[in-house]
């Protein structure tokens, strides 16, 4: 091998692949590639794609917070029935009011976490399931009992 090839150094020591200079690199680089000349072939489809993704995501919590709405009014009104239940059961002395507002509770898709009779007041815990993954579910009280008259 004489001098003048790549592999050899200048006393003429067989070298290992010499590497070219970052900034021929960088050249052949800009060379090869079209960016510089304003080929963006593709960017589009990639900005498409991210639009779509950003708005299915927003769609997806949008939808979630609303059954979430949906469900806190529901348990809300699930707990208030349970409790008019149990306070129409105290009132009339048909039996224990917290069987009664449990029977309420369940018959609309709740569960009666608990229940309180002090007085004539009937007070009730009630949990409410959700299909929503970050608040599985919803837990409302509700109160009632006769009102005194005059008042």
């Amino acid at each position: 091998m004489d001098a003048d090839s790549p592999n050899t150094d200048s006393s003429g020591v067989v070298s290992a692949a010499v590497k070219p200079p970052r900034r021929k690199k960088l050249a052949r680089m800009l060379r090869r590639r079209a960016f510089w000349r304003g080929d963006d072939e593709g960017s589009g489809t990639v900005t498409g794609v991210m639009l779509v993704a950003v708005t299915a995501i927003l769609l997806v919590v949008i939808a979630m917070g609303g059954r979430l709405l949906i469900c806190i009014a529901h348990a809300r009104s699930v707990a208030d029935q349970a409790a008019i239940a149990g306070a129409i059961s105290e009132w009339k002395g048909e039996g224990d009011p917290c069987i009664r507002a449990g029977l309420a509770a369940s018959a609309n898709g709740g569960v009666l976490i608990s229940c309180t009779v002090k007085d004539d007041d009937v007070n009730v815990k009630v949990s409410y399931a959700t299909s929503v993954p970050v608040a599985p579910q919803v837990v409302r009280e509700a109160r009632a009992g006769p009102v005194p008259c005059g008042t």
